[in-house]
């Protein structure tokens, strides 16, 4: 815990927004959309803030006053890799943490989240639906056979399974800020930057395009395109 709680104090997040993203994005500190209304009534408590020479005294706490080396999946190309790459410069200029990229495409890197094999960091644009919905099941057991984030959670089985349990939004909530408080005392999951996104259609082109509730929100949004009649 030491150890991740002492790379997250050594990211500059407000930096990284001005200088990647052009002060376009949000800074944000864990793995949820901040216009959601969990984020908007909790995440104040849940930043980390940036203290370079407290993330030094942690890691020495830690045990390791000499740093270490790291291999770190970032994808081939994209935004992800400039801010992985600011990272990895401030760590290494800090803690001494060395990181060895991983440039293969995800499709290479996914076998090893689905087997439980992954032993790498990951740095990756994430699309959230809303915090209260099911979506901690990527992080525990209760899909042996399928997707999984790398990890193995038993709180997120817990979150999971409730929610799927109850049909009451505040026990939904509960279980949500209860799981969230958790990724950010063991600083299992983090984030870093919100990027903007905006999704353009011609509405007049469009009849009717009934979507389904949005589980995750790439592209923007847009899902459901089997569904779109098209205008006559």
């Amino acid at each position: 815990r030491k150890v991740r709680l002492a790379l997250n104090l050594d990211i500059d997040w407000v930096g990284i927004n001005a200088s990647i993203l052009k002060g376009l994005g949000t800074p944000l500190h864990l793995r949820i959309n901040s216009d959601d209304p969990v984020c908007k009534a909790n995440c104040k408590r849940w930043e980390f803030p940036f203290d370079p020479a407290l993330a030094k005294k942690t890691m020495v706490e830690a045990g390791y006053p000499s740093g270490f080396a790291v291999t770190w999946w970032v994808g081939p190309s994209g935004v992800p890799v400039e801010i992985g790459e600011a990272v990895a410069a401030q760590w290494l200029a800090d803690l001494n943490v060395k990181v060895e990229f991983d440039r293969r495409a995800y499709s290479a890197m996914r076998p090893a989240m689905v087997t439980r094999d992954a032993q790498f960091f990951q740095l990756r644009d994430v699309g959230r639906g809303n915090a209260v919905w099911p979506w901690e099941w990527g992080q525990g057991s209760t899909v042996p056979a399928g997707y999984n984030d790398g990890v193995e959670i038993p709180a997120a089985d817990d979150a999971y399974l409730g929610k799927l349990a109850t049909s009451d939004p505040k026990v939904a909530l509960d279980l949500t800020v209860k799981f969230l408080d958790y990724v950010r005392e063991w600083v299992t999951q983090t984030a870093i930057v919100e990027a903007p996104a905006s999704a353009l259609y011609n509405s007049k082109a469009i009849a009717d395009w009934p979507m389904r509730p949005v589980a995750v929100t790439r592209l923007a949004g847009i899902r459901n395109v089997e569904y779109i009649k098209p205008a006559q």
